[in-house]
């Protein structure tokens, strides 16, 4: 089957692929952040899955889903705290002194979208619209083993209109937002 693209400033693109109307899309990615010096990590393994489906000549939706998993350390070797403070400084290799703080469990985190997407039939005018929902699992999230500390359910949404007026100028406007329950904070 023959698929529309967007349009390009010097003209239209399609792709030919050996397929039916429903196309699935795979992807990953692996995060690793460092703070403080390294005394704060995270590492992230994500991965999402895509359907796309043709519901006309110029129109199409897409579902999508997402799911990771996360690993957040802090390294107490790496910081200082008040009970390490000697007259000739900080041995860190006395105790912390901090009893309660421990390693945070790693946690998995699921999200899903939708995306609707319209071509003009001259392909000079296209409309994506969309939503998601991430941590619609609400993982618990705690270095104090505080299992009601939860991640809230975080909504976007996404409005992109471009418009082709010619070959030379694009006109393109682009609105995303997201919305955090706060109330549970």
């Amino acid at each position: 089957s023959s698929r529309r693209r967007h349009t390009r400033l010097q003209g239209d693109w399609s792709s030919d692929v050996c397929s039916s109307d429903l196309v699935l899309a795979v992807g990953g990615a692996l995060m690793n952040d460092q703070t403080m010096n390294g005394a704060f990590r995270s590492v992230y393994f994500s991965g999402t899955m895509a359907y796309h489906l043709n519901l006309s000549k110029y129109s199409n939706i897409a579902a999508g889903f997402f799911g990771s998993y996360n690993n957040r350390r802090l390294d107490y070797s790496k910081r200082s705290f008040g009970q390490q403070f000697t007259s000739g400084g900080f041995d860190l290799s006395l105790p912390t002194g901090e009893t309660g703080l421990s390693s945070m469990k790693p946690y998995f985190s699921l999200g899903s979208g939708l995306l609707y997407t319209h071509f003009s039939d001259d392909n000079r005018f296209v409309m994506d619209i969309g939503g998601a929902a991430f941590d619609i699992n609400q993982p618990s999230l705690s270095f104090l083993n505080d299992e009601s500390n939860k991640l809230n359910i975080r909504y976007a949404g996404n409005l992109n209109v471009q418009y082709y007026p010619n070959d030379l100028v694009a006109l393109n406007f682009f609105s995303f937002k997201i919305l955090v329950n706060t109330a549970a904070l």
